[in-house]
């Protein structure tokens, strides 16, 4: 399910009912901590650094760090992380540059990328 703006209050309803995957573009707006405390391991997320914020109007270090923070609150092996994408960015002021740090970020802390590079590696 994708679902724009803050909707913490419905999330446990939500995974009650049996969804499995949400896909959200504005985490800071949701908290990242706050989603990551109550819902990391029950729900898959599907996400980026946030479209209305971070990507359009912020550093290439803070795109980092906003990476980081959504890996270390959000990614378990128990529900998941999809790295996704939210198509043209020209629209929302988004170039294609900043685009590909963000991937290069996820990529650099990623500790399932890692595993698997070795695995790939080893073949």
């Amino acid at each position: 399910m994708h679902s724009c703006g803050k909707i913490n209050a419905i999330l446990d309803s939500l995974i009650e009912i049996g969804m499995d995957v949400i896909n959200l573009q504005q985490p800071r707006l949701l908290g990242i901590e706050e989603i990551g405390q109550r819902f990391c391991g029950r729900i898959c997320f599907d996400t980026h650094c946030d479209i209305q914020q971070t990507l359009p109007n912020k550093s290439v270090e803070e795109i980092q760090q906003e990476v980081e923070l959504l890996i270390e609150h959000w990614a378990a092996p128990d529900g998941g992380f999809i790295v996704g994408d939210f198509g043209d960015g020209k629209p929302l002021g988004v170039p294609l540059e900043r685009k590909h740090i963000m991937l290069e970020s996820f990529l650099k802390v990623d500790p399932w990328s890692k595993v698997q590079r070795r695995f790939v590696e080893s073949k």
